[in-house]
């Protein structure tokens, strides 16, 4: 009995470590907001696109990085993001940009998957290069760090990166909660262009975002246990705070948030209990018009993991209509005419299977991957529309300096005066 205590003990400790808030670092930067000093917009943003060669720091961010644009809307505010996937740790930096009478200005933080590390960043623009420093925590940034842009990003974007639970598990080190809105609006900056996000119902038939179908130590905050979500109503959940911050959210929420707020092109709503589906049906199609009135591209996909579930969706009015997604034998995604076949890593690249798939019009999304060999692997045997992940930003650098030439994708002519379009 013992042992057995000193074992769950030492797992929850593991859980409670990995699933720790980790801040984002913040110190400020005098220059970045002087006088005179203004905000990029998006095209001179997107402009500073492309594949980078990392010159000073690459014995931290490994020898490459990808940059890349995104933003998040505000109401009537919308924030430019500009993103480095690089090549070592999963490391990744978050930047916003401005501009003073002499330079381009980056100010963000860096961050690693593989550990809990952070620290700031500073750069500024000389011609293709980007010079500065990187510090370690919120201290003052004093080690070289500088790229150079060597090309653009392919011209394609048909390869999905699906962020597991609307971006990362409460134990991958992010500074938000899974599931979250602050996770998606989180989720393109770290290389996500959709998401997949767990649906559950709470005591009064509301559908939400969770994973587990009970509260505990490592998703909520200050508790060991606080129940199970489906013996909650929605209002009871308002009052439980999330282990890095925010509350359960309707399904109704994150749409919203994914639709108004971010460039997210995909949903994937895993359905993780038998449930009528009506309101998830009728929610998916009402964003997916508001999608279309707005001139916004972006997908959502009911989820079919099991035969229960499969039973619940076949009950909606013509289902072979509704966009759907479908984990189950290829077969069956076929009887369904399932817009998309997701199968899980476990059963192998399949790429026999995967190309008949396609050859029908379906896409097919592999989960979950996230370690460099094993994306390497998968997505190099088996053409994939797309993947899901907890490590994105891996993702988005192979992707952009690898992936794509697997596929033959067009990569358009490099642009020698693209600093031009930032003035």
């Amino acid at each position: 009995m013992i042992p057995f205590l000193l074992l769950a003990g030492g797992v929850a400790a593991w859980i409670a470590y990995k699933a720790r808030h980790v801040p984002v670092p913040r110190r400020r930067w005098r220059r970045f907001r002087a006088p005179g000093t203004r905000d990029l917009d998006a095209p001179a943003c997107q402009a500073l696109e492309g594949i980078y060669r990392i010159t000073a720091g690459s014995d931290f961010f490994g020898e490459t990085a990808v940059l890349k644009w995104t933003y998040t809307r505000n109401g009537d505010t919308v924030q430019q993001h500009l993103s480095f996937f690089c090549a070592q740790d999963g490391a990744y930096l978050v930047c916003t940009a401005r501009a003073d009478a002499n330079a381009t200005l980056l100010h963000g933080y860096w961050r690693k998957l593989s550990a809990s590390g952070t620290g700031t960043v500073r750069l500024e623009q000389r011609g293709k290069r980007w010079v500065g420093f990187y510090g370690k925590r919120n201290q003052r940034p004093g080690h070289l760090f500088s790229l150079e842009r060597t090309g653009p990003l392919p011209a394609s974007d048909t390869f999905q990166i699906i962020a597991h639970r609307g971006g990362a598990r409460n134990v991958d080190f992010l500074p938000v909660s899974e599931n979250s809105l602050a996770m998606l609006l989180m989720a393109a900056r770290l290389g996500a262009t959709g998401v997949e996000i767990d649906v559950r119902w709470t005591k009064d038939d509301v559908p939400v975002l969770a994973h587990d179908s009970f509260l505990a130590f490592d998703s909520v905050h200050n508790a060991l246990f606080k129940g199970f979500i489906g013996d909650h109503t929605f209002a009871e959940l308002r009052h439980i705070r999330l282990r890095k911050g925010g509350q359960v959210p309707s399904l109704r929420e994150a749409l919203e948030a994914v639709l108004y707020r971010t460039p997210l092109q995909v949903v994937w709503l895993d359905i993780k209990e038998p449930h009528d589906l009506a309101v998830v049906y009728d929610l998916q199609q009402e964003f997916l018009r508001e999608a279309a009135r707005i001139g916004r591209k972006l997908e959502v996909f009911i989820g079919i993991p099991d035969k229960d579930i499969r039973a619940k969706f076949e009950a909606l009015p013509d289902p072979v209509s509704i966009p759907s997604l479908c984990e189950l034998d290829p077969e069956v995604a076929e009887s369904l005419q399932a817009n998309v076949w997701a199968p899980q890593y476990t059963g192998g690249p399949q790429p026999d299977a995967v190309a008949t798939q396609q050859a029908q019009g379906r896409r097919v999304f592999v989960w979950s991957l996230d370690s460099p060999l094993m994306i390497r692997y998968y997505l190099g045997r088996s053409p994939f529309d797309g993947l899901v992940t907890n490590a994105a930003p891996v993702v988005a650098h192979w992707w952009y300096t690898e992936g794509f030439q697997s596929m033959n994708l067009e990569v358009p002519p490099a642009i020698d005066n693209h600093e031009a379009a930032i003035e």
